[in-house]
C-alpha cells in the first residue's frame, strides 16, 4: 500500500454555462504528491467531469519514484475509488484500486492498495 498527500499546485475550470453547473463541465488540475514526512516524490494530474448532480468523473495519471499509474471513477464531495487502469515500468503490470479522501491537513489523502509491482 503507497499512502500521498495530495496538495493542489494548479486548476483551471472549464464550465459551458457562466455561472451554471452543467453535465460536462470539467476542471484539469495538478497536484505535488508528499510522502508522510511531506517530502514531496510524485506528481499528479487529471481530469474530472461533472456526471451528475454531485458527481465527477475522474481520470488521473500519477508520476511515482520507479513509473507511473493511471486510474479512473467516480468522485463524490472529494471522497472516491478508483479502478487502476494501468501503469509504466514498474508499475506496467499493476491492478488495484486508489481509494480518495479527506486530509484534516491542506489536500486529499490517496492510498494505492496495488499488487503487481516489479523490482526496479
Amino acid at each position: 500500500m503507497l499512502r500521498y498527500l495530495s496538495v493542489g499546485k494548479g486548476f483551471q475550470l472549464f464550465a459551458q454555462e457562466d455561472g451554471k453547473t452543467t453535465l460536462g463541465d470539467h476542471f484539469v488540475f495538478h497536484d505535488d504528491l508528499q510522502d508522510a514526512d511531506g517530502t514531496v516524490v510524485g506528481r499528479d494530474a487529471g481530469v474530472c467531469t461533472l456526471a451528475s448532480d454531485r458527481s465527477y468523473q475522474l481520470n488521473v495519471t500519477m508520476e511515482l519514484p520507479g513509473g507511473c499509474v493511471t486510474a479512473q471513477g467516480f468522485v463524490e464531495n472529494e471522497l472516491g475509488l478508483l479502478a487502476v487502469t494501468g501503469g509504466t515500468e514498474i508499475y506496467r503490470q499493476v491492478r488495484g484500486d486508489v481509494r480518495i479522501g479527506k486530509s484534516g491537513e491542506e489536500g486529499l489523502d490517496v492510498t494505492l492498495r496495488i499488487t503487481g509491482v516489479l523490482a526496479p
